[in-house]
């Protein structure tokens, strides 16, 4: 199955009417990897980029790139998350670990990076300095554990920085725990003056008291404040009915008090869009690639998969969504990855980013009054399979775009038509990955990189890695 999977990744890119830009401005790495920018762990005004990457089949990790006034300063990373060793039941780190920018959990203007532990059975959170972020964990969040026939670990499947949900200044976690086979959770960990909270303050699970396959968690996002009321609120990915946004308040999230959304899939990526409409309101977008988990090879090949905008208000999202598109072609899986893109052109209108998975382009959608259109603005080459957005790179007001494996592209770029590229050639990656063997933490890539598996694979190892258990309740270890 693995083999159908890989030559779907090889299937070329067709030729667009919208703008197609092949070329990043940035190359951080070649790896195949998930990444996520617009955060500040060294407190000097300029945005970040993140990348958990595999550099072989047996070496892999994490990298932090610090901005500069000249953009990413590709020659002088850290590498934070050392996944070369097995874990303590044998098994070497995937490339596609969840890993997000945390904000700041203990108030002292420097941002934390948060990244699944090895196996997906925990989490470890790096504190921010000066210098950059901490290379050895400075939290690490327990695993969660099903309680049956035996111990076994759940999946951390997601990661995210949920903003500030309680108002007290500073900022929290988010993780997603499942293990595919059963309902899943959503947990949260409060930041504090002493750091971060060590043990869940707020578990949330989806009302599903028929005990179905409802994959919460499978992915999870800060999602800004969308009802308005001066708290950061949060979303959680799942089947079908159990896609939900749940409130912050001065007590932390109260899951009676919640949103679902009504999807028409299986929401493997989630995230906040910001306020697409300026209403004054943030919106939610939902990548839904295919139409519910469990599911077959054949939807792999056939699923064009689709995103969905959810609009904010005073009561809080809205459940019907305000825009949905499908891919074009069956196999699509438009929306493999969607997120907030920040504001791309600069005009207060909050922009939206779209992957369509084997054709590996992402779709650069801009906000208006209406919401959003139909058809994007730009198209990237993304060449792999994540994307976010990347903050203002180089400061000129416009938010940017960071498309895994490691791709940069600036707004002034892809907003300019005529530096788009009418037939794409392929993009050639530089033969190394760079900065390899610098000072601050080095790697050993081997010559050209190698590819690790898509983060869609992250559903299926969880999915057979773990025997089915009848009945179980949760705990932390």
């Amino acid at each position: 199955m693995a083999q159908h999977l890989v030559l779907l990744l090889l299937l070329s890119t067709p030729a667009f009417a919208t703008p197609m830009y092949s070329t990043p401005d940035f190359a951080l790495t070649l790896a195949q990897t998930r990444v996520a920018g617009g955060g500040d762990a060294n407190g000097d005004g300029y945005v970040d980029a993140i990348e958990s990457v595999a550099y072989s089949d047996e070496q892999g990790g994490a990298l932090w790139f610090p901005g500069t006034a000249d953009g990413f300063d590709v020659d002088e990373f850290v590498s934070f998350h050392d996944l070369s060793e097995p874990d303590s039941v044998g098994y070497l780190a995937p490339p596609w670990l969840p890993l997000d920018f945390a904000g700041d959990v203990n108030g002292d203007g420097y941002d934390e990076l948060v990244v699944a532990a090895p196996s997906f059975e925990g989490v470890n959170v790096y504190a921010g300095s000066a210098d950059g972020p901490a290379t050895e964990p400075t939290w690490t969040l327990p695993e969660w554990i099903l309680i049956s026939d035996a111990d076994l670990p759940l999946a951390v499947t997601s990661v995210a920085g949920a903003g500030d949900l309680d108002g007290d200044g500073f900022d929290d976690v988010l993780i997603g725990v499942q293990d595919y086979r059963e309902p899943g959770y959503a947990a949260v960990y409060a930041g504090s003056a002493e750091g971060l909270h060590i043990e869940a303050d707020w578990v949330l699970e989806a009302d599903n008291e028929a005990g179905e396959i409802d994959a919460f968690g499978v992915s999870v996002a800060g999602a800004g404040d969308v009802d308005g009321d001066g708290y950061a609120d949060m979303v959680v990915g799942a089947n079908p009915g159990y896609t939900a946004v749940y409130y912050g308040s001065v007590d932390g999230v109260v899951s009676d008090r919640g949103t679902v959304l009504e999807t028409v899939g299986f929401a493997f990526d989630v995230r906040g869009a910001g306020d697409v409409d300026r209403d004054g309101y943030d919106d939610v977008v939902v990548g839904e690639p295919w139409r519910s988990y469990p599911f077959t090879e054949a939807d792999i090949n056939v699923s064009k998969g689709q995103a969905q905008l959810f609009r904010g208000g005073p009561g809080g999202a809205e459940p019907v969504a305000a825009w949905t598109h499908e891919g074009a072609e069956e196999g699509d899986l438009y929306g493999f990855s969607a997120s907030g893109a920040g504001d791309v052109n600069a005009d207060g209108f909050g922009d939206v980013l779209i992957l369509a998975a084997p054709i590996l382009t992402a779709d650069v959608l801009l906000g208006g009054a209406d919401g959003l259109p139909v058809s994007p603005v730009a198209r990237l080459d993304a060449g792999g399979t994540w994307l976010s957005s990347a903050g203002d790179v180089d400061r000129d007001g416009r938010d940017d775009v960071l498309l895994s494996p490691g791709k940069v592209y600036l707004a002034s770029t892809f907003l300019d038509a005529s530096k788009a590229d009418p037939e794409p050639e392929p993009w050639e990656p530089p033969e190394t990955v760079a900065g390899c063997g610098g000072e601050k933490g080095g790697c050993s890539a081997a010559p050209g990189g190698v590819a690790g598996p898509s983060p869609w694979l992250v559903v299926l190892w969880a999915a057979v890695s773990r025997r089915r258990l009848p009945s179980y309740t949760q705990r932390r270890s």
